[in-house]
């Protein structure tokens, strides 16, 4: 087993140790992304042509690491949406939702592209740090937007 028996519970991955023997270590977390990134891109690929076979007007994918991986470079994507927060913000609320140190958090924010870099590539930015429903609001923004482009896109 690549990163020990320990990341195994139960027959269940534990996500959270897996996290902490891969999120400050750029060696592990380079082996872990060479043995997951494939399965990914190929599951990608996979749900977007069943999507064009249904004739979805439009496909959101929620790809975290969208751009750090290169995805969006290969025309798999004719939009890019950035969600972003304020680092405070985005520090909390991992640490809220992941029961992490500011150690283990601020390390798995490290390991991917900043916020900043992603907004240059994204076609549309929402931003996260208001409430719930502004948030709602940006999105629906966008949803519209993306279906008043859609038949641009048709066919690709």
């Amino acid at each position: 087993m690549t990163f020990g028996p320990q990341i195994i519970k139960n027959g269940v991955l534990d996500r959270q140790q897996l996290g902490d023997t891969v999120f400050g270590n750029e060696a592990n977390l380079s082996q872990l992304n060479a043995i997951i990134q494939p399965a990914i891109s190929n599951a990608i690929q996979d749900k977007l042509a069943f999507w064009r076979t249904q004739k979805a007007p439009i496909v959101i994918l929620d790809v975290p690491l969208l751009v750090e991986r290169g995805y969006h470079e290969n025309d798999s994507v004719d939009q890019i949406i950035v969600v972003t927060v304020s680092e405070a913000t985005q520090l909390a609320r991992l640490k809220a939702r992941n029961q992490l140190d500011d150690y283990a958090a601020n390390n798995r924010i490290k390991s991917q592209l900043p916020l900043s870099e992603k907004v240059k590539v994204a076609d549309y930015v929402i931003d996260n740090n208001g409430t719930l429903a502004a948030t709602r609001e940006q999105v629906a923004q966008v949803i519209a937007k993306l279906k008043e482009i859609a038949p641009e896109y048709a066919g690709k």
